[in-house]
């Protein structure tokens, strides 16, 4: 038996060097067997060194192949079997002996169903019957109960080519322990089935791939959404099924397969069959096989497109909401604009035709006053039409702003009361306003819009009660331990009162208790709505204690009593100028050279007339470049202007751009801005552009006039009273009348091609108003 393995050693030796250089290696090591197919070299060579048998030197080279062949077959790791096509063992090696079923004893000899139970023994047999018959690798795998441990082997056999083919041929065979592989190949296999179930009954579109990114599992949602059907994945390759895949997702997929997870929450590609871009929401992760190996990848992808679609629709309709709110704010300061523009010549006029008609050598009848009265009542009403939208707009918009500043309560009510006073004994009502005791007489609020809220809920409950009486209650109440308290304002009328229906709407914009109210009273519907917004931003809340039809009705403004250090109001709330030094100025003539821009030339020729019959000397322009040619020609004659009225809306160069023109050319001229705009940025961007005051429209006489003195004063840091601003007393009569009549404004401008009166107000395209009329 030892001759017949050693005529197998070159054999062997070959088989051995091939599997030394890694043929076992790998998840299928059986696929290195195919150097037994250099056997048939081994043989040759075998044939060639017995036929050299007789030669010394040859001999001695056998021996020293066969002692390393030896050396190499102790070292072989598997079982070394010499077997014919019958199944009988004729030789067998092992280096270690172990893994045995039997001792060599009990099975040299034999065959191999004499030794083995039949389960391993029929594909062993089977195997060597190919081999006995053929001159390919046969294989087998069969288990054998070793102990208390169910073993796995891999058998291979091959006819040796010096041998016949036939069912005694002897064949050689190589049988491995392959127990723990087929472990993790099972386990694989379990992890695997795991996995592919999870996946593929998933509510979400996940696909599991080995590592040459084939399918093993899919879910139905993957399917769906990749519009799949039912067509066979499993084993196709990924890049196969979607061949234009883009390749930063084959570097993904490599980056994953080296342990890396990869995420992207917005990302796009255009699959085959698709009409658009799809957006997706993916991550890439490794999975494991028990040990830890990577054997693939699984994808996770999520379907946004509909998401992204949805985004761009509702940011495109935001794009659309900001340009309507951008142009509803335009409309709304172009209303305001127009609307404020002739209310300034409408109210103004009213009062000079008046204090012509007074001044005139016969008395103006009844009815001629009258008429005036309803001039001014009129504007009036579209004032507060105007300023209440405006005031409802700029609450929507987030844009009205309040003011915490030490506030005189007395001097509040007593401004509410003197000017509802004379409406309600009109009708005969009993007036009254109390306050109780432990009211502060100052409060840490907005003084303007805290007038406001009390001036719409008095004014209507003057406005609805036709018989009886208005009271205004004011009572403090005590908050609880450690916070402020609340000032209430009960208004209490003896009016119509208020249906449940009603007063379920009485605070929504637009809406009045009555259709009918607004044709016999009057007014937009919008008091209430703005009143409970004002009082809100203050800190506080209007609301309708009770109301009963025929009962009249209780309305109540809640403020905080804020029990904290309150900054006084700025000067430029006080209802007096101020000087530099910030003390009152006094009431005097105006002193100072103006320059007016206004195209509007009513409202023109109004401000000019106002300021002139207050002493001071005017020349107009009818936009910002005619304007700038006149600061440059007053300055080149040395006779520079002293202020500057700049309307902000005019054609060809708008005031704004006016006075940004002015300060970039280091020009510290003081500028006063006119705007009919009201909204709360308005201030901010005449301030922004350079401007130094600030009035709107519709321009009240004696404002315009305080803030010009108070300008004429600032502009020379009160140093030269005498020669700008306020010099000697200014009686009322001097207002009223002045040095300029009002012919000298009657007239139409030549820049408008109208016709010139009495005295031309203005000389080619700049006119002057002054004491002293027109000049040159």
């Amino acid at each position: 038996m030892r001759g017949a393995a050693l005529a197998c050693l070159p054999l062997t030796a070959l088989v051995v060097a091939s599997l030394a250089r890694g043929g076992w290696a790998g998840l299928d090591p059986w696929a290195a067997f195919g150097a037994w197919i250099l056997g048939v070299v081994a043989v040759r060579l075998d044939r060639r060194i017995g036929r050299s048998a007789g030669d010394p030197g040859h001999a001695a080279a056998l021996q020293q192949v066969t002692a390393r062949l030896e050396e190499t077959l102790a070292a072989l790791p598997d079982l070394y079997f010499e077997i014919d096509g019958r199944g009988r063992i004729h030789d067998f090696r092992s280096a270690s002996g172990e893994g045995l079923y039997l001792p060599p004893e009990e099975f040299l000899g034999r065959t191999v169903a004499e030794v083995l139970p039949r389960e391993a023994a029929e594909p062993i047999l089977e195997a060597l019957r190919k081999a006995a018959h053929g001159s390919e690798i046969a294989r087998a795998r069969y288990e054998l109960p070793i102990g208390a441990v169910v073993w796995t082997f891999e058998l291979r056999a091959v006819r040796r080519t010096s041998e016949a083919p036939g069912p005694n041929a002897r064949c050689i065979a190589l049988a491995r322990d392959v127990t723990d592989r087929t472990r993790a190949e099972q386990a694989l296999v379990h992890e695997r089935a795991r996995l592919a179930a999870f996946v593929e009954n998933a509510p979400a579109a996940i696909a599991m791939f080995d590592r040459e990114l084939r399918y093993v599992a899919v879910s139905r949602r993957w399917r769906e959404e990749y519009r799949l059907g039912d067509q066979p994945l499993v084993g196709r390759s990924h890049y196969e099924v979607f061949p234009n895949l883009p390749e930063r997702w084959k570097l993904v997929h490599q980056r994953a397969l080296a342990g890396s997870v990869e995420r992207c929450d917005d990302d796009n590609w255009s699959p085959e069959g698709f009409d658009q871009p799809q957006h997706l929401r993916w991550e890439v992760r490794p999975w494991h096989v028990p040990g830890g190996e990577i054997a693939g990848v699984m994808m996770f992808t999520q379907d946004i497109t509909a998401e992204r679609v949805q985004a761009t629709r509702l940011a495109g309709l935001e794009v659309a909401a900001r340009s309507a709110s951008q142009a509803k704010g335009d409309f709304l300061a172009n209303m305001s604009h127009e609307i404020r523009t002739p209310l300034t010549a409408i109210l103004g006029y009213a009062d000079l035709l008046e204090e012509e008609l007074r001044a005139g050598e016969r008395a103006a009848s009844p009815a001629a006053m009258g008429h005036l009265d309803v001039i001014r009542a009129a504007g009036a009403h579209l004032s507060s039409v105007i300023n209440d939208i405006l005031d409802l707009s700029k609450i929507e918009a987030g844009k009205l702003l309040v003011e915490q500043v030490a506030t005189d309560l007395p001097e509040v009510l007593n401004d509410v009361a003197s000017m509802l006073r004379g409406r309600a004994h009109a009708k005969q009502l009993h007036f009254e306003c109390t306050t109780e005791d432990g009211v502060p007489a100052r409060l840490c609020t907005d003084p303007v819009r805290l007038r406001q809220v009390l001036m719409n809920l008095v004014g209507n409950a003057v406005k609805f009660t036709e018989r009886g009486s208005v009271e205004v209650r004011v009572a403090a109440e005590a908050g609880a331990p450690g916070a402020d308290g609340w000032v209430h304002f009960d208004i209490a009328d003896t009016g119509p009162g208020l249906e449940p229906a009603q007063s379920a709407r009485l605070f929504e914009p637009f809406h009045q208790a009555d259709t009918s109210t607004t044709r016999r009273h009057g007014g937009t519907g919008l008091g209430l709505a703005i009143s409970r917004q004002l009082a809100r931003l203050l800190g506080g809340e209007v609301e309708l204690l009770r109301s009963s039809p025929g009962s009249g009705s209780v309305f109540r403004l809640r403020i905080p009593l804020v029990g904290v250090e309150c900054p006084e109001a700025s000067p430029a709330g006080a209802t007096g100028a101020l000087d530099a030094a910030g003390a009152p100025l006094p009431a005097g003539r105006l002193v100072g050279r103006l320059l007016l821009a206004e195209d509007g030339a009513d409202n023109r020729r109004l401000i000019a007339t106002y300021l002139t019959r207050a002493g001071a000397e005017v020349d107009a322009a009818v936009d910002g470049l005619e304007a700038l040619a006149a600061l440059d020609l007053a300055h080149a004659s040395g006779r520079p202007y002293d202020l500057l009225i700049t309307d902000v809306q005019m054609p060809r160069l708008d005031g704004l751009s006016l006075v940004r023109q002015l300060r970039a050319r280091g020009d510290r001229l003081p500028v006063l801005a006119l705007t009919a705009h009201a909204m709360a940025e308005d201030r901010a961007r005449c301030m922004d552009a350079g401007c130094d005051g600030y009035l709107s429209k519709p321009v009240e006489r004696a404002r315009l006039v305080q803030m010009v003195g108070e300008w004429l004063v600032r502009g020379t840091g009160g140093q030269e009273e005498q020669r700008r601003g306020f010099l000697g007393p200014l009686e009322v009569e001097d207002v009223l009348e002045g040095p300029a009549p009002l012919a000298a404004v009657r007239g139409q401008d030549e820049a408008d091609g109208e016709v010139e009166a009495e005295e031309p107000p203005f000389d080619g395209p700049l006119g002057s108003h002054g004491a002293h009329g027109p000049r040159a």
